[in-house]
């Protein structure tokens, strides 16, 4: 049983989000969308140990109850947030055994072919562009330790070297926290809203 809107609600009330609407309406709107059935599920596991998925939106589908240990099928959207989607596939989300539903929502068959190509490529930039700071830091390291080990090097003019690459470490340095931190923010605030980025952040993270 891995699709309880098919069970429950003609395909017609299988339906997908309002990305305008802030996320506490879309919530709310899911949630009084299928309140009937979650009183049925409580009925139907009210005498055994299972337990299931309330209603939830995810920022782009409304997803129906699930019992647990379930993966639910919809539609993908047509277009979210001015993106287009391929609606010829289903986007899936599991209903763990806790009673939870998964933290991200599976999107990758909802991707055109235009859209894979852009990630692919920004995924080939991001390999070089992270390739090139990581040699520039790996030879300021060895141009710092060479500059001050060696006493037959210093002089007045080493010394003016030395500390501008050091700056330039530090600066490195400063990249890779600020990198990080804006990485850490974009996926906090994606991971329910967003659903394009989620797909790009999946994307990447199984190339790297």
């Amino acid at each position: 049983m891995s699709n309880i809107t098919q069970l429950v609600f003609p395909d017609s009330l299988s339906s997908h989000g309002n990305g305008s609407l802030a996320p506490e309406i879309q919530r709310m709107w899911c949630e009084d969308l299928y309140k009937h059935t979650e009183a049925a599920l409580k009925l139907m596991t009210s005498d055994t140990n299972n337990s299931f998925c309330l209603a939830d939106h995810d920022g782009a589908l409304c997803w129906p109850p699930a019992l647990s240990g379930t993966i639910t099928e919809l539609p993908c959207p047509q277009m979210f947030n001015e993106q287009v989607y391929e609606t010829g596939g289903n986007a899936t989300r599991k209903c763990m055994d806790t009673g939870d539903w998964s933290a991200t929502t599976n999107y990758s068959q909802c991707l055109t072919e235009s859209a894979l190509s852009e990630i692919d490529l920004s995924v080939v930039l991001r390999i070089i562009f992270i390739s090139g700071y990581s040699l520039s830091f790996g030879s300021l390291c060895a141009a710092l330790v060479i500059l001050r080990h060696f006493r037959s090097l210093k002089c007045v003019r080493n010394t003016i070297h030395a500390n501008l690459f050091a700056a330039l470490l530090l600066r490195l340095i400063a990249w890779v926290l600020m990198y990080s931190y804006s990485e850490l923010v974009t996926f906090s605030k994606t991971s329910r809203f967003d659903v394009i980025l989620i797909i790009v952040s999946s994307k990447l993270h199984l190339h790297f």
